[in-house]
């Protein structure tokens, strides 16, 4: 039995994860959230849920590490709101990681942290691991910065859809709650990967495999189109839009994982089925919400 503390686990990807572990058998997930009340207003779980409010509280968050095998970092302040708050987002996305990495080094626990494609600037895709970051912008310098490359902790450089539980910020959430015609960028490459794939990743690959891996590798999916994604999207989702296929913005942040896949023997499913079961990930949230 391995113990798992997940910090963030109000956002797309903590949720997601913390959901899949803790049906694990050979899991015991405890998840963490900045605000209990808020939480449990719109979920009907709150089981194995703790409110942390201040996460860079050293001796409540030390209490937490010391009793856990891995330490999940969710945390992060995101691209759409990188902006509102230069030192926050510095904080968070750049400081804390290795504040965690600290904290897990002098308990024994190792770390999983995520950074993200946008530390490329997305001018030539296939982007590797060792390739140097570029970003221009806050968000992507930021993250770069946090990744954590030592010691016995990993850092899993990706990118994610899926669904949240309060908000439609994100890609999916955003396109089922749009009215048509939509816009989609047949020149703008992702090769990330749904939030239940990556738990799927962490659980079989990480916390259940004898064969651990350490440092920093890139995680995804093979490239698609941003139009051919929300193709798939409405064919699963039967949202039945309209969708233009636009090729005025072009970007390629594809990540080449050949480096991981090598190591730990992991191979996503083809797009098709990854949307498959990102949309059964969806109706496992909606059984967890007061609001569906």
């Amino acid at each position: 039995m391995k113990t798992i503390l997940i910090l963030g686990a109000n956002g797309m990807l903590g949720n997601s994860i913390f959901r899949f572990l803790s049906s694990n058998v050979h899991c015991n997930v405890i998840g963490t959230v900045r605000d209990l009340k808020s939480y449990s207003s719109q979920m009907n779980n709150v089981r194995n849920i703790i409110e942390l409010n201040d996460v860079f509280d050293k001796d409540t968050l030390t209490d937490l590490i010391k009793k856990v095998d891995y330490v999940i970092n969710c945390i992060g302040i995101i691209k759409q709101k990188d902006s509102v708050d230069y030192l926050n987002c510095i904080k968070v996305n750049t400081y804390l990681p290795h504040y965690l990495a600290s904290i897990c080094s002098d308990t024994g626990s190792r770390l999983i942290h995520f950074s993200t494609d946008c530390i490329f600037d997305g001018t030539k895709g296939n982007y590797l691991d060792d390739d140097l970051p570029d970003a221009k912008d806050l968000y992507g310098r930021s993250k770069s910065l946090g990744e954590v490359s030592y010691g016995n902790h990993l850092t899993l450089r990706t990118s994610i859809i899926g669904h949240e539980i309060n908000s439609h910020l994100s890609l999916v959430d955003w396109f089922l709650n749009a009215k048509s015609p939509i816009n989609g960028y047949s020149k703008a490459i992702f090769s990330g990967l749904p939030t239940r794939e990556i738990a799927r990743f962490i659980l079989e690959k990480i916390i259940l495999t004898e064969k651990s891996i350490s440092g920093l590798y890139n995680l995804s999916a093979s490239p698609i189109s941003k139009y051919d994604l929300l193709i798939l999207i409405n064919s699963c989702y039967q949202s039945n839009k309209s969708i233009n296929n636009d090729v005025s913005f072009v970007i390629d942040r594809s990540l080449n994982s050949e480096k991981l896949r090598a190591a730990v023997n992991f191979y996503p499913d083809e797009w098709p089925d990854l949307i498959s079961i990102m949309h059964e990930d969806y109706i496992n949230l909606n059984e967890y919400r007061h609001v569906k």
